[in-house]
């Protein structure tokens, strides 16, 4: 399970999933409607796909997720590493 982040951190991370297009493919209960990829609704209280979800982990997904998965869909989204922690801060909010 993910720790409870900053809640600046989640409030920038939140900011930025419905900012960069993350919200165009993904579905938040409440928040966005994508369906292109995953849900994310509760993405901090299982794991997807067979892959973890720890921060680590979610880091090195959302900042490059082809090195992770070829030919997955999801984008580099060019993000800094600042921007990445705050996606991951608001994504461990998701349980």
């Amino acid at each position: 399970m993910l720790p409870v982040p900053d809640p600046a951190a989640v409030a920038r991370g939140k900011a930025i999933f419905t900012s960069v297009g993350c919200s165009l493919c993904h579905t938040i209960q409440g928040v966005s409607t994508g369906s292109q990829g995953p849900n994310l609704t509760h993405i901090a209280a299982q794991p997807y796909d067979g892959l973890p979800n720890d921060p680590a982990f979610l880091r090195r997904w959302v900042a490059n997720p082809q090195a992770i998965k070829p030919g997955t869909l999801m984008p580099d989204l060019g993000l800094s590493a600042e921007q990445v922690d705050d996606v991951v801060a608001y994504l461990g909010t998701l349980r």
